[in-house]
């Protein structure tokens, strides 16, 4: 995937906030989240901790967003499997 493709994530669970840390860690320079309530609050504030076998990290999505609108248009946008019917 291109490195500066414009991702977005819809949703901020475990899954959609592992998929941004991921795509972060492997260099993407530009990761956004669509998050609603807490979830929204939290990441805006804190970003995202993610351990793993390589160790701790923490990772600052580029932007949070809680609606579609507050974004320009994307080249990608990811729907965590949990979201489908």
């Amino acid at each position: 995937m291109n490195q500066s493709a414009k991702i977005t994530i819809l949703g901020a669970g475990a899954i959609g906030c592992t998929m941004a840390a991921r795509l972060k860690l492997a260099g993407c320079t530009s990761v956004s989240i669509i998050a609603r309530g807490e979830n929204y609050q939290v990441l805006s504030e804190q970003g995202i901790y993610l351990q793993d076998l390589t160790g701790e990290h923490h990772i600052i999505p580029d932007r949070v967003v809680s609606h579609a609108s507050a974004l320009e248009p994307q080249d990608v946008i990811l729907l965590p499997p949990n979201l489908m019917p």
